[in-house]
């Protein structure tokens, strides 16, 4: 087992998702339950304080899930942080469902789903889950009537303009990064490729590709990707260089993780990548018609 394991270069467009979070969960009204609020909806899931479990498998919970998500294609959905619209969950299933529908996602092949994990009582804690539903349906607020047209606007402008930034400054740092490792003898190491290769068959040269997706949030880049089936694949070499080649995504699926599918390639393979020169790729799904 190696150990040494370079650190992944950071891309600032990396963060974008964090920053659309942001946005949206700066607005999100947060309201506390009453004592009496929690203990109906704890018992409505069969459960009371002493005996609080994941809703969705049943493991030990970590933290609240929202039920319904505050967030769908970069926007606010109009549900908010409140009891109705919050179950207990672990963190494997709160990873895993992301913002998906609740019972969709439960049904699904995905990576970690209660149904993929074999959780053997899958139909009662769906049935729970409707119950809950039932009985306290959550709020759905529209924003824009609430605040405003103008001061709803004005804040997402701003939104903009911060992604406009990052979009920029990615652009800048790429050209960066890659004119320093030039200067630092980056064309000196790239003639060592034999040597390398031969690193990369001792299993010493194990690094992950690193890879920006456009949409930068995972699960909206392979919706997408699901629904096109068509991506452009731009490979930076740390020379400058830079080449696009067309993803016919056909055999992705459902349950396909986007980075385990791109770094699976042979010439996206830990020690092939670095021996190629290629410091990292850019993914666009390719949305036009």
């Amino acid at each position: 087992m190696s150990v040494f394991k370079m650190p992944v270069p950071v891309m600032i467009m990396g963060r974008s998702s964090s920053i659309t979070n942001s946005f949206v969960n700066g607005i999100i009204p947060c309201i506390e339950p009453s004592d009496r609020e929690l203990d109906e909806a704890l018992s409505v899931l069969n459960m009371n304080r002493e005996n609080v479990c994941c809703a969705y498998c049943g493991d030990g919970h970590t933290e609240w899930d929202h039920l319904n998500p505050l967030i769908i294609n970069k926007e606010p959905t109009g549900y908010i942080s409140e009891i109705r619209n919050l179950v207990p969950a672990c963190s494997k299933c709160n990873q895993s469902k992301g913002n998906r529908n609740w019972k969709e996602w439960m049904l699904s092949d995905s990576k970690l789903s209660p149904k993929s994990r074999g959780i053997t009582d899958l139909d009662r804690r769906i049935s729970l889950l409707e119950t809950y539903e039932k009985v306290f349906p959550p709020a759905k607020i529209d924003f824009i009537e609430l605040v405003g047209d103008k001061a709803w606007e004005e804040y997402w402008f701003n939104y903009d303009r911060v992604i406009d930034a990052m979009r920029q400054a990615q652009t800048s740092a790429n050209e960066i990064r890659s004119k320093l490792r030039r200067e630092l003898g980056m064309k000196a190491q790239a003639k060592s490729q034999t040597r390398r290769t031969a690193r990369m068959s001792d299993g010493r040269e194990n690094n992950p590709l690193p890879i920006t997706l456009v949409p930068a949030e995972q699960y909206e880049f392979e919706k997408l990707l699901l629904r096109h089936r068509k991506a452009t694949i731009e490979i930076h070499y740390s020379d400058g260089r830079i080449t696009r080649k067309p993803w016919n995504a056909y055999k992705f699926s459902e349950s396909s993780d986007v980075y385990n599918n791109l770094r699976s390639r042979s010439e996206f393979r830990s020690g092939v990548w670095q021996a190629s020169g290629i410091d990292h790729i850019i993914v666009r799904v390719e949305t036009k018609v």
